[in-house]
């Protein structure tokens, strides 16, 4: 598929596009090649293909870790509302410690000013500004992972408009995450040169596992974004949060995965490939 309205960077080279093309293929066709059992089923660690300098487990990735669940909160359910968005953040990750849920997120060995390292914290208004503009581009990504995009409500698009230019600085949201988790670094460039959305229950993508299938196309990394843990986004809404959802789960997970594909359009360009385990 081609990623419609993508405005970031990263994507292969054309003339490793056809070797990316046929590892992909053979994931698709055996997915255990790269699956490996999660460790949890929350999700917990970012979308990045960068390796981290101490490897944070075998747990479901989402666009920012922590982010996601508050992207969510911040867009539809509004559990943890207050009037300072930090203080929200703030409460958010309360609620999740007090699940004995990972508070999660990262930093990179290099970054600019005020930033993180994380391209989801970091673009955290880019990402909220593609969702708005770009709903056509959200939508096709969603139903390519197979989610009815007609299950993200109206109103999203609208706050995503809203809140787009009002959000902290990257370092910001890490620092508050970093209160309340141990916060690891990634190190080197971005290299990613394709997205892999799992749906197996259960099971992530092995780091090393994928690292051994891309070797053919030299320091070639992945994004890597477990839907089939998004629904639990909404479980744990629904049990902390302050008020009684008025949206049904696969409301609250579709707008997680809308979340996710808008950060991805942020992120990569046109021609990245996509493969859903």
């Amino acid at each position: 598929m081609v990623l419609h309205g993508a405005t970031g960077p990263l994507e292969p080279p054309q003339a490793q596009l056809s070797d990316v093309t046929s590892v992909l293929k053979n994931i698709a066709e055996d997915p255990g090649r790269v699956l490996v059992k999660a460790e949890l089923s929350y999700p917990a660690v970012c979308i990045d293909g960068r390796p981290y300098r101490t490897e944070p487990g075998l747990l479901p990735q989402s666009a920012g870790g922590t982010l996601t669940t508050w992207a969510v909160d911040l867009l539809l359910t509004k559990q943890f509302q207050t009037r300072s968005l930090i203080e929200w953040l703030t409460h958010a990750c309360e609620a999740l410690d007090q699940s004995n849920l990972p508070v999660s997120g990262h930093r990179a060995d290099s970054h600019g000013e005020g930033a993180s390292g994380c391209g989801a914290a970091d673009s955290l208004g880019p990402v909220l500004e593609m969702l708005a503009r770009n709903p056509s581009g959200v939508r096709g990504l969603l139903e390519y992972w197979g989610i009815d995009a007609g299950l993200v409500p109206g109103s999203v698009f609208a706050e995503a408009r809203r809140l787009s230019t009002e959000l902290p600085a990257g370092a910001e949201l890490i620092n508050i995450f970093d209160i309340h988790g141990d916060i690891p670094t990634v190190t080197g460039a971005h290299c990613e040169v394709a997205i892999i959305a799992n749906t197996r229950q259960e099971h992530v993508v092995g780091r090393a596992a994928l690292s051994r299938e891309l070797a053919t196309v030299p320091g070639a990394q992945a994004f890597c974004v477990d839907l089939w843990a998004l629904p639990a986004i909404g479980h744990f809404l629904a049990r902390k949060g302050a008020g009684i959802l008025t949206y049904d789960n696969e409301q609250i997970t579709a707008v997680a995965a809308a979340f996710n594909a808008a950060a991805l359009l942020v992120l990569c360009g046109p021609s990245a490939p996509v493969v859903v385990l």
